[in-house]
């Protein structure tokens, strides 16, 4: 049987057509568990209206407490041998489940999905093949492909068995509201030595507007992303498959999330020099000098990253702010 967790919050919009596609499956061998994480619109009624509707169908209601805790709750009470995990504002083709379930087995099955943006706009991320490939140096290049496609970032589109989630306790951290989807993933990446890939689209990933978690910009945002940036380094390490495409893509990455560090996730007019200080102190700027050219920026901005220069930046916040006050004046 195949557990689905759907947390919701406040998607009355959108959570019937989710739950449909749920129901239109062709794979029939299911439990779906909804954990209403304190909704303040009509999301409560829905869920009690398709539990009752159908026995498979389980609705569970808490306080607001994130959707990290929600889908724990949802881990805690599964009963299935496998688990996937649906949002409450996407949706599913007819043979989501039924593709999984039937690809070849391992430890994780790994499919695509179809961003869906408020414009009517989709966007299609698939992996390359249908492959059964071990996590070791020899496959890593396939592996780095699912990372460039954003295909292991989050929970959806995918089958975990139940057992490797129990077994070593892995649920998505309470802490923190940004990058529990990362976490999660790599904590289990890390005890499988297996996936399955399944080169079709049958999720669908509906972007909401502007102003979700995930696309607002943060100060603290720096550090998240370095310590998402970390333990992703650390995995191909532990894997044996911290070879040259994994650099070229971490540290390609590495340039991004300090460039957004500095110019884009900070307030211009509130950056202070303490901030900047630790951006510089991270130890893996010592090794960008050697992937200098595979993130496009202006060359001054690579010479003073390289070089640690916080006091250029700073003084570049100045002028800025002295700018944005003149505005006013």
């Amino acid at each position: 049987m195949i557990s689905i967790i759907i947390p919701v919050y406040n998607t009355q919009t959108y959570l019937n057509k989710c739950i449909q596609s749920i129901i239109d499956q062709t794979y029939q061998f299911w439990e779906c568990i909804l954990i209403n994480d304190g909704s303040t619109d009509n999301s409560k009624i829905i869920c009690d209206k398709w539990a009752n509707k159908d026995k498979r169908i389980i609705a569970i209601h808490q306080p607001n407490k994130g959707v990290s805790i929600a889908r724990n709750k949802g881990l805690d009470v599964a009963r299935g041998e496998y688990i996937t995990f649906v949002d409450s504002d996407d949706w599913v083709t007819p043979t989501y489940l039924e593709d999984l379930i039937t690809a070849k087995k391992s430890d994780l099955i790994i499919s695509g999905l179809t961003k869906y943006d408020s414009d009517h706009k989709s966007t299609i991320y698939v992996p390359n093949k249908n492959q059964l490939f071990s996590l070791s140096n020899r496959y890593t290049s396939y592996f780095v492909e699912l990372n460039e496609k954003f295909l292991i970032f989050g929970p959806c589109a995918k089958l975990y068995k139940t057992n490797i989630i129990n077994n070593y306790h892995i649920r998505f951290p309470e802490s923190c509201s940004l990058g529990e989807d990362l976490e999660f993933n790599f904590k289990y990446l890390s005890q499988i030595s297996n996936l399955t890939t399944i080169s079709i689209s049958n999720y669908y990933y509906r972007i909401i507007g502007s102003n979700t978690l995930t696309t607002q910009i943060r100060i603290e945002q720096f550090k998240q992303d370095y310590k998402q940036w970390k333990i992703q380094k650390s995995f191909y390490e532990e894997k044996g498959m911290w070879i040259s495409c994994a650099k070229e893509l971490l540290f390609r990455r590495l340039w991004e999330i300090i460039h957004d560090g500095i110019f884009r996730y900070p307030k211009l007019i509130n950056a202070d020099i303490n901030y900047l200080k630790f951006i510089k102190s991270i130890p893996e700027i010592d090794d960008l000098k050697n992937y200098k050219n595979l993130y496009p920026c202006s060359k001054w901005i690579k010479w003073a990253i390289l070089n640690k220069c916080y006091i250029l930046f700073y003084g570049h916040f100045l002028l800025h702010r002295l700018l944005h006050i003149s505005r006013f004046i």
